[in-house]
């Protein structure tokens, strides 16, 4: 793995994004991975962030509840679907996903939550902020959209510490 930099993953980002890639927590010894297709890209408080939406009936939100970190693995295009397919729609409070889809947990930099080694890219972040979604705020019909359950979104700021991308 070499380091990079945020700014030279960005399009790679945004285009893999839409396919899916995965949300990595640690909680204690509990791994947890969950694919996402939402996230935001930016510069906020001086610092390079990346931002995630976790709905509250998640167990990830669960785990997110309870760390300060958390990691993002994107798959090169085109790989991974399965494994994308399952983080995205089993719950790891009835499965462990790592398990599951026989990916490996491997840590970085001696951060505490682990990237899945058979992905491109990782992002390492600190949860710099997190804010529940005001739903008077939504619009209309995004309420109707994605929100006919009232199942809302949390938002996780996390301040991006390190990018690797795989030699």
């Amino acid at each position: 793995m070499k380091k990079i930099e945020f700014e030279d993953i960005q399009i790679e980002l945004l285009k893999q994004l839409k396919k899916g890639v995965f949300l990595n927590t640690k909680v204690g010894d509990e791994l947890n991975s969950m694919t996402i297709a939402w996230g935001l890209s930016g510069y906020i408080w001086n610092k390079e962030c990346f931002s995630v939406a976790v709905r509250y009936s998640r167990h990830t939100y669960e785990m997110m509840e309870k760390s300060e970190y958390f990691t993002i693995s994107i798959p090169a295009s085109g790989e991974m679907k399965k494994e994308l397919g399952i983080c995205g729609s089993k719950s790891g409070r009835d499965i462990d996903k790592f398990a599951e889809t026989n990916m490996t947990a491997t840590y970085l930099d001696g951060f505490p939550v682990p990237t899945i080694e058979e992905c491109h890219i990782h992002i390492l972040c600190k949860i710099a902020y997190k804010q529940s979604m005001e739903p008077s705020l939504i619009k209309a019909n995004y309420v109707e959209k994605c929100y006919d359950d009232k199942d809302y979104h949390v938002l996780y700021h996390g301040e991006v510490l390190s990018v690797y991308m795989s030699e």
